[in-house]
Parts: C-alpha cells; sequence; structure tokens
C-alpha cells in the first residue's frame, strides 16, 4: 500500500483544478485547518458524500499493569464515519 502526501494530493488538485501546486497545497493545509478548527470548538463536520468528522469522549479508566494502578484521565478523540455513498464508491472502484 502506498502512502499519499499532502504533496501528492497537491499534484493531483493542481493538475484538476488548474491550479498551481503552491496554492493546492495551501488549500488543502486550509481545509484540514478549517476542519481541526471545527473539532476544537466541539462541532461536528459533514462533508457530503464523504463522511462526519466529531469529537468524542473518552471515559476515564483505571488499569493495573504490574500490579500498580494507574489512572487515565478523561478525554476527546476524533471520529470518522464514512457515508454511505463513499462506501459504495470505494467497494464498486475496488471490485473493477
Amino acid at each position: 500500500m502506498k502512502k499519499v502526501m499532502i504533496n501528492d494530493l497537491a499534484k493531483q488538485l493542481a493538475s484538476k483544478a488548474n491550479l498551481t501546486q503552491k496554492r493546492s497545497k495551501e488549500l488543502i493545509n486550509l481545509t484540514f485547518e478549517l476542519i481541526s478548527d471545527e473539532l476544537t470548538n466541539d462541532n461536528e463536520v459533514l462533508i457530503s458524500n464523504f463522511g462526519k468528522f466529531k469529537t468524542i469522549n473518552v471515559n476515564r479508566e483505571e488499569t493495573v499493569l504490574k500490579q500498580e494502578q494507574y489512572k487515565i484521565r478523561a478525554s476527546k478523540t476524533v471520529s470518522f464515519s464514512s457515508a454511505k455513498k463513499f462506501n459504495q464508491y470505494f467497494r464498486r472502484v475496488n471490485h473493477e
């Protein structure tokens, strides 16, 4: 499996949208920054036909490791749920 980096996406976007690669990279980074800002403010980010990003609470837990008890404090993390149309597209492309 190949890792696709932001520079790779920027090249593709530049080609498809007739932009410079530099401008494409700026737009991609700005998009991720906007998504991050919304998630930081506890907002859900819904991208039609792609999926939904949201923050979820991770409960506080206690764990015993080598007879020592550690407390893991409650925190938040990001969850992503892919959209039905995205899943259908992904399955179709992978079965061709």
